[in-house]
């Protein structure tokens, strides 16, 4: 799993149910484990990785104004590979 370069007009948290996950946004990489969360705030372009050898669920919440869409692609950006897959 791997996800575009993209971002959100609100904030965004995570729940690792299963697997392992890594975001990584402009100079940061966030890796979460099962039974751990994130949060990337408002505005950085991110991308998503389901790493390591177990599949990955888990649980988002974007919150954000209903009128916006919840997601945008991140045209401005290009991940450098913090996140690496296993």
């Amino acid at each position: 799993m791997k996800s575009r370069a993209h971002r959100h007009p609100g904030p965004e948290a995570w729940y690792v149910v299963a697997g392992d996950q890594c975001a990584e946004i402009p100079g940061k990489k966030i890796e979460l484990h099962a039974g751990e969360g994130g949060f990337v705030p408002e505005g950085p372009p991110m991308v998503l990785w389901g790493t390591g050898t177990h599949k990955r669920q888990g649980l988002a919440l974007i919150l954000h104004d209903s009128t916006r869409p919840m997601t945008a692609p991140a045209t401005d950006w290009t991940p450098t590979g913090l996140c690496t897959v296993k």
